[in-house]
């Protein structure tokens, strides 16, 4: 497969192409990805990745991902093939805009006037899922921000109103993507995958909300049809079969309400975990039975599934499938029994999202590897790219940020 990369400008314009020495790409829905990419310094290249820039990477004439640079340097080579040296890039997906930007109360008001009179404690809506995913990202990162919050060059794309009628109250001062996360796990549930992404498209840098890629029975990955190297399979008991939303007040006084999961797969493992939802933000009973259903229903039990695919008809990354696709999976090794002479049964069989990709380049050694992860949210394809890490423990303190207010 054919790798281009290509350099971009704080406005998200491309620059020009260079070369890969090599590259690591996780992807994920609803997430902020990461890149790590090595090419030879030349000085034009060098003056082309200032504060700002980033990149854009095409693989199999598709684009993967695109984004910024949060790292850069330059290091010796000690080879003759590069004698000038490296530019190291690490960067972060377009996604990063919604994990930078906290969702204000009051999107109207700056953030040292949140608490004056007749502000609200938190920022709410009624609509389509997809129409609230709109509006979160117009007001707090779009031209429906304050000038000083706006992203440069962001765009909105088409606002399709899919998804079900929400009665919307935001997490106070949570971050946009993780209103975008809850969104879509309500729309889910609802039958609805959607997936919101920040990205480039043929308008520039551009949010818009793409629609669940139903290829179930299409694209279906199993060893015994030869289009994978590796796999695992993992099942995981629940980890909430009850949940208490909590919401103003104290002690016996403090409102709160409950709900108790119905999952049959998640009821199977016996004792379960009972956990409580600290939402005294809210005094809106709604609001705390939402708590508590989406803290019973995102601790189900779940399933998850990782392959190593390879690029054959059927299952081509970013022609067949990409991320939000729908694919079928046959679980377990291929061959014969020797005791029965029949052919193995599968593990298991399952229908269910590609929610992360690793894509992985090295020319040198002849690599292009893709791994997929698919199943529940918590599929994952167990690659940590350097800095991730750092992500995710910033990620946490954010998701605590005045939580308890």
């Amino acid at each position: 497969m054919r790798w281009s990369l290509f350099t971009r400008d704080a406005a998200g314009t491309a620059t020009g192409g260079i070369p890969a020495v090599d590259a690591d790409v996780v992807i994920r829905r609803i997430t902020t990805g990461k890149f790590v990419v090595s090419t030879p310094w030349t000085p034009d290249r060098w003056h082309r990745l200032p504060a700002s820039a980033g990149l854009i990477i095409v693989r199999d004439s598709q684009t993967v991902l695109s984004g910024a640079w949060t790292r850069r340097s330059w290091r010796s080579s000690g080879s003759e093939e590069h004698p000038l040296g490296l530019i190291g890039l690490e960067g972060v997906t377009d996604d990063a805009i919604g994990q930078y930007r906290l969702v204000s109360p009051n999107p109207e008001l700056p953030f040292d006037g949140q608490n004056a009179p007749g502000a609200t404690a938190v920022w709410s809506m009624t609509g389509p899922v997809e129409t609230v995913m709109h509006a979160v990202v117009a007001l707090n990162a779009g031209p429906g921000a304050r000038p000083e919050r706006r992203v440069p060059a962001l765009v909105m794309g088409p606002d399709l109103g899919r998804g079900p009628v929400v009665v919307w109250s935001s997490l106070r001062y949570s971050t946009v993507q993780e209103e975008l996360r809850r969104l879509a796990a309500h729309a889910e549930r609802a039958g609805d995958r959607l997936l919101p992404v920040f990205h480039q498209t043929d308008l520039g840098l551009t949010f818009e909300v793409l629609g669940e890629d139903d290829r179930t029975g299409l694209v279906v990955f199993g060893a015994g049809l030869g289009n994978l190297d590796d796999q695992e399979y993992i099942e995981d008991a629940g980890t909430a079969g009850l949940a208490i939303g909590a919401g103003k007040g104290e002690g016996a006084a403090r409102l709160q309400q409950v709900a108790v999961t119905t999952d049959e797969f998640t009821l199977a493992f016996g004792t379960l975990p009972e956990v409580y939802v600290d939402r005294r933000d809210t005094e809106k009973w709604e609001d705390l039975m939402q708590a508590a259903r989406d803290a019973v229903d995102d601790g189900v039990a779940k399933v998850s599934y990782r392959c190593t695919a390879r690029d054959t008809a059927g299952t081509r990354y970013a022609r067949e499938w990409n991320l939000n696709t729908r694919a079928s999976v046959l679980v377990g090794p291929a061959g014969t029994d020797p005791d029965t002479g029949e052919n193995y049964e599968p593990i298991a069989a399952f229908d269910d999202l590609v929610r992360e990709a690793h894509l992985e380049l090295n020319p040198t050694e002849g690599t292009d590897i893709v791994t997929a992860a698919i199943g529940a949210e918590g599929a994952s394809t167990g690659v940590a790219l350097p800095s991730l890490t750092k992500l995710a423990a910033l990620q946490a303190r954010v998701d605590q940020l005045q939580r308890s207010l």
